[in-house]
C-alpha cells in the first residue's frame, strides 16, 4: 500500500475527468479499496438504477412566489381537489 498518496492522484484525475471511471476503478482495485473480483458492469448497472431512482423523484417544483410554497403540478391539482390558480404576472394579474 502506498498510504493512499497514489490512489488519491488516481481520484484527483477522476474528478478532472482526466481518467474514466474504469481507470479509477482499476487503481481503487490495485491499491486494495475495492476486490480483485469487483464487477464493473454489474455496478454500473446498480448506479443507473440509483440515478433512475433519485431522478423519477427528484421532479422539478415550481415554488410561488409570494407564498414560498411548492406549486402543485395542473394534473395533481385536480387529482388532490384542489384548485389550480391561474399564472399571474407581476402586477398580480392573471396572465392572458
Amino acid at each position: 500500500m502506498d498510504e493512499g498518496k497514489g490512489f488519491e492522484g488516481v481520484m484527483k484525475l477522476r474528478t478532472n475527468k482526466d481518467v474514466s471511471r474504469e481507470t479509477a476503478i482499476g487503481a481503487a482495485q490495485r491499491y486494495g479499496y475495492l476486490p480483485d473480483d469487483f464487477d464493473i458492469q454489474a455496478d454500473e448497472e446498480q448506479l443507473a438504477k440509483e440515478q433512475a431512482d433519485a431522478s423519477s423523484l427528484m421532479g422539478e417544483v415550481q415554488i410561488d412566489p409570494r407564498t414560498g410554497k411548492p406549486i402543485p403540478p395542473l394534473g395533481q391539482a385536480a387529482q388532490s381537489g384542489q384548485q389550480q390558480q391561474p399564472p399571474r404576472a407581476n402586477g398580480g394579474l392573471p396572465i392572458q
